[in-house]
């Protein structure tokens, strides 16, 4: 169940392959904007997203392993989802942050 409201990458290597062909596009237009610099699974909608923060200390083990898969099944996912659904754009917001 999809409910983030960032671009979906089904899996990691897709997420790796649209990050580099960002960072193509933009170097070959000579572009200086932020891009983003790495990926994350994303614990709403079980896909990936990019980001443009890079790590501060300990570098996640996707970061490392591009084989890297969930260690448990979507269930819980799929409940968080279910919550963020409900409501009006603010309140899903908040139910994606936690607050």
């Amino acid at each position: 169940m999809r409910t983030c409201d960032k671009a979906f990458h089904a899996d990691q290597a897709a997420a790796r392959l649209a990050l580099a062909s960002i960072r193509e596009k933009a170097k070959q237009k000579g572009e200086p904007a932020r891009l983003p610099v790495r990926v994350y699974p994303c614990d709403v909608c079980d896909g990936w997203h990019l980001t443009g923060k890079p790590v501060h200390g300990r570098k996640p083990p996707w970061d490392s392993d591009p084989d890297w898969v969930r260690p448990k099944g979507t269930a819980h996912l799929q409940q968080r989802s279910a919550a963020v659904v409900k409501g009006s754009r603010r309140q899903r917001a908040r139910a994606r942050v936690g607050v």
